[in-house]
């Protein structure tokens, strides 16, 4: 979440021609949250609060508050000034606890279980919850966006080792797909690519739950909330034949890959670049992750040992070059 506070033209000077003069509330609508200008110094700490709220309260984003000069260069008693109140501004809910329990069922009876988290997860607070839920159920696990490193790459269960390709293996034989906070967006084909398998989807905004492709079980709400409940009725499960199965089909699919991170070359190859920046920070490092063949190898190569440690805007929809 991001929380921008602008200036602008005096609002007593506003269509006459003024320096700077636009109209950049409607301007920035298309791309945050929610925007807003202030006309009385003392309403500010109201729009304050009300623009720290709509950044983070939900699915988090940007917020855009504009206060015009004038507005902010006259003098009030703070005794006119009404103060928001400083309550807890992050509000979370829990899914229907019958759904729950039919995901619970469809996880059960599942034999090729794959989970899927996305920035939601990130969001959500829920390392704890995800990993005790990984643990106990044994399904493997690709994290991607802002959810990466909530549980580390390195984790055995998790696909990383196979980058995109082992999420696209695993999402074209898996019997059931668990998605967390993530939306059905072109980086796993708007969904549409693993017809076989069926869905359940966890996600804080309720339009996102049949968005691009229906869910065969939807929980709204927040994902470390509805990972809690789903923790005490889930099985204690081993999937380890499905896991060396997905190893056996996408790790033979990056050999050359995997190849190039060994081999030296003139120019060096971007794999093996990667792979020497990794031998020397042993991954204790927060690494930032620009665009084109920078952005794939980079997010194959590196490895995430915690939460942010491995950030990039390719992930994201507008743009993909230039962004590091």
């Amino acid at each position: 979440p991001i929380v921008l506070l602008s200036g602008t033209a005096p609002v007593r000077d506003w269509e006459k021609g003024a320096l700077q003069e636009m109209n950049q509330s409607d301007m920035v609508k298309s791309v945050v949250k929610w925007s807003g200008v202030c006309y009385d110094t003392k309403r500010i700490p109201e729009y304050l609060s009300k623009a720290f709220r709509h950044a983070v309260s939900g699915r988090p984003g940007p917020v855009f508050l504009e206060l015009p000069p004038d507005v902010l260069n006259i003098k009030v008693s703070e005794e006119e000034v009404p103060l928001p109140n400083r309550g807890n501004r992050i509000y979370k809910s829990m899914p229907d606890p019958a759904s729950i329990e039919e995901a619970a069922s469809l996880i059960n009876s599942s034999e090729k279980p794959l989970l899927v988290g996305g920035s939601g997860v990130g969001f959500s607070d829920c390392d704890k919850e995800l990993l005790d839920f990984v643990d106990k159920t044994g399904i493997p696990f690709i994290l991607l966006n802002n959810g990466r490193g909530a549980i580390p790459d390195g984790h055995p269960l998790s696909l990383w080792d196979g980058g995109q390709m082992g999420l696209l293996t695993a999402l074209s034989q898996a019997d059931l797909v668990i998605v967390l906070g993530l939306r059905f967006n072109w980086l796993v084909g708007f969904g549409q690519g693993f017809p076989q398998a069926k869905v359940v989807r966890v996600d804080i905004d309720p339009t996102e739950i049949d968005r691009n492709r229906g869910s065969d079980i939807g929980l709204v709400g927040d994902i470390g909330l509805c990972l809690k409940q789903l923790n005490t009725l889930v099985e204690q499960r081993d999937h380890g034949s499905w896991l060396k199965a997905l190893h056996n089909s996408y790790l033979p699919l990056i050999a050359g890959e995997l190849d190039c991170r060994q081999r030296t070359t003139e120019p060096i190859h971007p794999a093996r670049l990667v792979e020497k920046i990794r031998e020397a920070t042993q991954d204790n490092a927060i690494y930032i992750v620009d665009g084109g063949d920078t952005s794939y190898y980079g997010l194959v190569g590196l490895k995430a040992k915690e939460k942010s440690s491995v950030l990039a805007t390719a992930a994201g929809l507008l743009g993909c070059l230039g962004t590091g």
